[in-house]
Order: C-alpha cells, then structure tokens, then sequence
C-alpha cells in the first residue's frame, strides 16, 4: 500500500516538473537584455572576489536593498563569468522548484480538507507554473527578486502547514530570507496569521485557541522584522532610497496623470482601489502581456474593484463569506505592489513580474473552488474541462512570450509596440536601433522621447544618448549644449561624469578659465567617487594630474592603493609612484600630505 501511495505522489509531482521544466525550456536561450544587473555585479565581483557580508548592510548596496539576489548573481557570476545561459537555468530551475513547493502545500491542504482528487492538487499548481505573469519573472535575469522571494515564502509556508518541529526558528528564518530577496515577502505574515486562525477554527471551533496561536505568530514575526529593518537602515540611523521614495508624498498621478498633480488623499484611494481591480483582472485575464505598463484605465478598473467588494460583502451577510475571503487575500498578496504603482518608485508602475506571489494565491483560490464544484457530482467533469481549456492557454501563451525575451532586439520591438507613447520604452528601442546601425532613426526616436518625457532623470538619460550621438557625429557644441541640459535636469552618476569629461575635453584658450574647468572636472570625480566607491573614478583624477601637479598626483594614488589595493588601477598607481620616489608607494614623507588631504 505505501508503495502504490509513493507512486500516486510521484505522478503527479513529474508531471508538475516536466510542464515545468518543458515550457520553459526556450528561455535558456535567451541572451543578456540591457536591463540585466550583469554590469553591477562584474563590479562587486571585482572588488569583493566573493560574496561578502557587506553586501547585507545598507551602505554598501544601491538603490534597491536585495542582498540575497545579488549574492545570487555573484555565484553565477563564478560559475559562468558572462554566459547568459547559466544565469538563466538559475531563473529556471527556481521555478520549477517553487512549482514543487507549492504542489506539496496543495497536497497538505488536501489531506486537512480530505479533498480526494490528486488532479485537481496537480492541475493547480500547474496553472501557477504555467501563468503567463510568471514569464517576466523568469525570463529575465534580474526578475529573480520575486522568484527568490517567493521561494523562501513558499518554503516558510510549506514548513509550517506541515507541522514540522522548531516552527518557531525556520518559519521566520525563511521571511528573513525571503525579505534579503524583495520587500514583497513581508506578504507571508498576513497570509500565514490568516491561515493559522483559519485552520485551528476550522479544527477545533475555539475562537480564542486560534486568537492566541495568531498572536504567538505576530511576538515570533517582530524578530526577523527587526533584523531586516536593522540592517537595510544601517542601524536605524537613516531610510535607504526606496523607503524614502515610498514614504515621501505622491507627486504625481501614475494611474491617469492628466487628473492633477498633487495626489489628494481622496485621488489616492481611488487609484489604490482602481489598481487592485487592474491586478485582479490580470490574474484572472493577464492578457495582453506588456513588459511597460505605465497607465491604466481609471474608470472601469475602479468599477470593477467597487462591484468585486459589493459582491463580496453581500456573499458575506448571505452567509458565504469565501469571496470575501479570498478577494482580501489576493489583495494582500499584491499589496507592495500598490505602494510602487501609486508612487515613482519603479520605472514601470505596472510590472507583470509583481503578481509572481499572487500567483499563488490565486491558484490556491482557485484550488479551493474546484474542490468544492467537485464535491457536487455534477460538476466534476464541467471543472476538469475548464482547467484543461486553461492549463492549454497558459501553456501556449507563455511558450510565445518567451520569444519576446530572447535579446534586446525583441523585447524593445514588441514592447514598442504595445506602449508606443512611452518615451522609456521609445529611449531604450531607440538604444536597440543605435546599436544596430539605424542611427537616424533612433535619434528621431530620442528627439520625440525627450520632448514627452516628464521624469527628470530618464530626461536627463535621453538628453546624455543625444548628446553622445552628436559627438559621434563631430557636433562639439551641440554635444555640449545637451550634456549641459542634462546636467541642468537631474545630478545623477552619469550627468555628473558627462559634465567632467565635457569640462576636460571643452579647452580654452586662456589659462585661467583652462584650470577653472580642470578644477571643476575633478570637483565631479570627486563627486563620484563619493557616490560609488570606483577608483576609475579616482585614477581619472591621476589623469589630470600628471602633467599638472605631482604633489597631488602622488596623494591620489596613495588613497587609491590604501583603498582599493587590489585594484588594477592601484597597480598602475604603485608604477607611477615608483617613478617619483625610490621607495615608491611606502614613502612615509608622503603620509602628512596624505593625512591632510583625505
């Protein structure tokens, strides 16, 4: 009898990871996009050699705190140094497994409930595997976050719906995980004290027994809560740059911008509520698939999400309150996702990538349903109908969208086409067409993106692809005019380093006004380093240097070889310093200069 029960779950979990697996097959080969974090993490592999805990704590991250994913990335990066094919069978092989995981929940769930159909548990996490929302997340390097995430969650969830020992250890170890990977795992607290108070009424009917197991869960929560927090805000003394974004006042309307441009606390509800019916629509219907969804409709999403809530409020007082139940957890799941879409957080408020989690949930909503149509005879047969007609959608709809992300080239062509009116997307087809020799076309492209764009640093970014395009067609002064106007729209990392090189490469013909842009110039590099811990930042600086001022020459490659010793750029610091004194890079007469200047 075990025998015969091992193969029963052996099936249905091939078959799980064979759909998989088999549909997704094409993405390995797929190449790098020029979204891809590929040039961030050759940077930290360069000056780290592996991954190092610094990678933890907030000073040492970028924009977005995701310590787990770039530590990832790193491994690949040893592993298969710039083979794309490598960081993509990690997506892939993380998916299929998050299909396991989440084959064995369904599988607990239906010994709990006695569900008797193992097809039904199959078929749904089938219909996660193969939701054509979860493409995005695996075909595209950096889409890891919600795959790693989801991951840990999955994982935590799987844990603690088994009732294995130590609960109170691994659950919330897996939501620290899971948060070192993306924010949006913060879900996974909600949905398991949702669930824990679900389960233990629905097994012993005390109300007060589940009230307290609730509890419990909340005092174990605050202990990885608090790590996290600790360590994204460097000991509580300062917010990263994405909770500040997210804190700070909403600016500007993402959902119908022609509205105003001060969000109202009214405005703001109604693009909350009008984003969740876009959400739950997508989950439901995810078609069409757009990689840059920048504006929805407000008035039927809104619509919707109202009819959805008064539905379920009277299924509620009608004594069916499942509606409302799985509405509010589906909102839940996608909830972080709000936050961005109301906000200028991300480039595109709108990402497919954003309801992986929710993916889940749905399928578990969906899993639920099924089981109950089934348990009336006479739908049984009417229910596997429908999740086959599914399951075949899914599959064909996800099999094509992953042609869409084989290189740049296609990804920008359909993007293009599905938001024509983005000046983003047209900045980064016009990108696609430059490196394809259409250079005409790509700066008509850029010139219309740089009249529409509204957003200060992609205005800058466009104003910087146009200025380099009129360099490479020898416009000196045009080039100038529009670093300048970039410079003027948004100081950022590459306004800053096109001003320094613009000040070095402008001349005079007086002296006087020479030294005042050479100052100027290394005042940016200064800047930069500051910025981002590069020392080609510093040796640009050696640079200017050289022919100018030894003394200072000799200052800047001694913090360069203090600093970064490992550094190609602190040997060719050591070469020039060996030059100007026989004990080169250890002469101590250098050290009170030194001192003095840093």
């Amino acid at each position: 009898m075990k025998e015969k029960y091992k193969n029963t779950l052996i099936i249905p979990a091939a078959i799980v990871a064979l759909f998989s697996l088999g549909i997704y097959y094409s993405v390995l080969n797929a190449n790098f996009v020029n979204l891809d974090d590929i040039e961030v993490v050759s940077n930290l592999f360069d000056s780290h050699d592996s991954i190092n805990l610094s990678l933890f704590f907030r000073d040492n991250v970028g924009r977005y705190y995701r310590p787990l994913v770039i530590s990832s990335l790193i491994i690949d990066f040893n592993i298969w140094q710039l083979e794309p094919s490598g960081y993509h069978l990690t997506n892939y092989l993380l998916h299929a497994i998050n299909a396991l995981l989440f084959w064995l929940t369904l599988s607990r769930l239906q010994g709990i409930f006695n569900f008797k159909n193992q097809a039904v548990t199959a078929g749904c996490a089938l219909l996660f595997a193969l939701h054509p929302l979860t493409c995005e997340s695996v075909a595209w390097i950096s889409g890891r976050t919600d795959i790693i995430a989801s991951f840990f969650c999955l994982a935590g969830f799987c844990y603690y719906i088994y009732d294995y020992r130590c609960q109170s250890f691994v659950v919330p170890l897996c939501l620290l995980l899971g948060l070192w990977a993306k924010e949006n795992a913060l879900v996974l607290i909600p949905v398991l004290l949702i669930t824990d108070f679900a389960l233990i009424k629905y097994k012993t009917a005390d109300s007060r027994q589940a009230a307290y197991s609730v509890f419990k869960w909340i005092v174990i929560f605050t202990i990885p809560l608090l790590i996290y927090f600790y360590m994204r805000m460097g000991g509580l003394s300062q917010l990263d740059h994405g909770i500040k974004m997210s804190l700070a006042d909403k600016s500007e309307n993402v959902v119908n911008p022609e509205v105003n441009n001060h969000l109202h606390t009214v405005n703001y509800l109604i693009n909350m509520a009008t984003a969740c019916g876009f959400y739950l629509k997508k989950l439901f219907i995810p078609f069409p698939l757009n990689f840059a969804i920048v504006k929805i409709a407000l008035i039927p999403y809104f619509i919707l999400f109202i009819f959805l809530s008064l539905l379920s409020l009277v299924l509620f007082f009608l004594k069916k309150p499942w509606v409302l139940f799985w509405l509010g957890l589906l909102i839940i799941s996608f909830s972080p996702a709000l936050l961005v879409a109301t906000s200028k957080m991300a480039w595109m408020p709108f990402a497919e990538r954003y309801l992986y989690l929710s993916c889940l949930v749905w399928a578990t909503a969906i899993f639920f349903t099924a089981n109950s149509w089934i348990s009336r005879k006479q739908h049984e047969r009417t229910v596997f109908i429908l999740m086959a007609i599914i399951i075949c959608v899914w599959s064909v709809s996800t099999f094509n969208r992953i042609s869409v992300w084989q290189d740049d080239k296609s990804l920008w062509t359909a993007t293009r086409h599905d938001s024509p009116d983005s000046a983003k997307v047209m900045f980064k087809y016009a990108s696609v067409l430059s490196s394809r020799g259409q250079g005409k076309e790509a700066q008509e492209l850029l010139e219309k993106a740089a009249k529409k764009i509204n957003d200060r640093a992609w205005k800058s970014y466009i104003l910087l692809a146009l200025a380099d395009k009129a360099a490479q067609d020898k416009e000196t002064d045009k080039a100038g005019g529009l670093i300048k106007q970039a410079f003027a729209a948004q100081h950022n990392i590459y306004t800053y380093e096109a001003m320094a090189n613009y000040l070095l490469n402008a001349g005079s013909d007086y002296e006087k006004e020479r030294k005042e842009k050479t100052k100027e110039a290394v005042e940016y590099f200064r800047i930069l380093y500051s910025i981002k811990q590069d020392p080609f930042y510093l040796y640009q600086i050696v640079k200017i240097y050289r022919n100018n001022d030894p003394h200072l020459l000799k200052l800047i490659c001694q913090e360069i070889i203090n600093n970064h010793p490992k550094s190609k750029y602190a040997v060719f610091s050591r070469k020039i310093l060996n030059k100007y004194s026989p004990h080169g890079a250890s002469n101590p007469i250098y050290q009170p200069f030194i001192k003095k200047y840093l």
